[in-house]
């Protein structure tokens, strides 16, 4: 598994979004625990039973500083950094979401169902459902559709 996250990973998904973030923010990162001495130590050093013990991620390094973290810091859920475009579309992007998945043309291409796409719509900025995901998908969908159109004359 470190070999692949030190191949794969790393290099072409997670060190990639945080070059271009920082790059953008003019944020000089560092990622300390690449330094060529640690990976190096944990590739021939550390037995792969100390660097997971059982389901819990980051052992070795919440066993490090267990003496100088606060206790909520030990045991805290994973945290990711997702765009919140679930509520962008109930509030700042409901209308931009409206114009681009626009009923008339969904009905004119006749791929996707208006009335499916309303009622998902509908559950989701009422706050009975969340489908950022579905909506998302929709919505880049129809973007593309409609700029597809206008640049192949489709």
């Amino acid at each position: 598994m470190l070999y692949t996250d030190v191949n794969m990973c790393l290099p072409h998904d997670m060190l990639n979004k945080v070059d271009w973030m920082s790059m953008l923010n003019s944020l000089e990162v560092r990622a300390p625990f690449l330094d060529f001495n640690i990976v190096e130590f944990s590739f021939l050093n550390i037995p792969g039973k100390m660097k997971m013990s059982g389901k819990k991620r980051k052992y070795i390094l919440i066993e490090t500083f267990k003496k100088i973290l606060p206790r909520g810091v030990w045991y805290r859920h994973k945290q990711g950094f997702d765009v919140p475009v679930g509520e962008w579309f109930k509030k700042e992007l409901k209308g931009l979401f409206t114009d681009v998945v626009n009923e008339k043309i969904i009905e004119e291409q006749g791929i996707l169902d208006k009335n499916f796409i309303k009622k998902l719509f509908k559950l989701h900025i009422e706050n009975k459902r969340d489908f950022s995901d579905k909506l998302w998908n929709i919505f880049v969908f129809q973007w593309w559709m409609q700029e597809y159109e206008k640049d192949f004359g489709c």
